[in-house]
């Protein structure tokens, strides 16, 4: 799990800043912190636990998998308004503009500081999430894309 390396600093951070920490996914952890709850991932119920958050993480390693890695968690995080914070890795630099629409963060000096923002900043949560949700919007709805793959599909005919 992406998760494992951050999970002792989570639950630091977590009791510093009173917050709580939301992990959906499959599996259990053999450690679960005081603030932490995991919840498996369900489709029909995925927009609905996206919806709990505040702000979504995607920490990743800067290996050859995670480089490949399409960045779907932070649109489908960014689509619902929500600000994020993830590694510069991959489709990652490319879906995030640092400071704009959410924190790009490598070290944990780096996610510390872009949490504690978020937290402590309501209006910046708030702006971010709303420029997340337009890229979104710009970049990877179906409306904003309806005519590349018109394009394609007229491409094909010929």
């Amino acid at each position: 799990c992406y998760m494992e390396p951050y999970l002792d600093f989570l639950s630091e951070l977590s009791l510093k800043y009173n917050f709580n920490v939301l992990i959906i996914g499959s599996g259990r952890s053999n450690h679960l912190y005081e603030r932490f709850r995991l919840i498996e991932w369900s489709e029909p119920k995925e927009v609905q636990d996206i919806q709990e958050m505040d702000i979504g993480i995607m920490p990743l390693p800067n290996d050859k998998w995670a480089q490949g890695k399409c960045g779907y968690k932070l649109i489908q995080y960014m689509a619902t308004s929500i600000p994020v914070i993830a590694s510069p890795v991959g489709m990652n630099l490319q879906i995030i503009d640092h400071g704009v629409n959410g924190f790009l963060a490598s070290t944990q000096l780096e996610w510390e500081q872009a949490i504690c923002n978020l937290i402590t900043q309501p209006e910046i949560r708030k702006k971010m999430g709303i420029e997340a949700s337009k890229m979104v919007k710009s970049q990877y709805s179906l409306q904003s894309q309806a005519q590349a793959v018109t394009n394609v599909f007229n491409s094909l005919e010929n």
